[in-house]
């Protein structure tokens, strides 16, 4: 696994690292959504900036604005 998840007070912040799969950012994007701590947060932010090779594929990017399009109707 190359993110780790913080659950902060009112927010979920992500910290990827290394060589970052399409699947990585997938499956942390899941993993909050399924969070019951998900309907209360203000914020999400996800930070790059050990990524050293990240290669998103179109089809990811759409899956993960629907995902987030989905999700938005529990937590506006």
């Amino acid at each position: 696994m190359s993110y780790e998840t913080h659950w902060e007070e009112c927010g979920v912040r992500w910290v990827y690292r290394g060589a970052m799969s399409d699947e990585d950012i997938l499956r942390s994007n899941r993993e909050a959504y399924d969070d019951p701590r998900f309907e209360s947060i203000d914020y999400e932010i996800a930070d790059f900036r050990e990524v050293e090779e990240f290669t998103a594929s179109a089809a990811t990017v759409r899956r993960l604005a629907r995902m987030d399009r989905e999700q938005s109707s529990r937590n506006p």
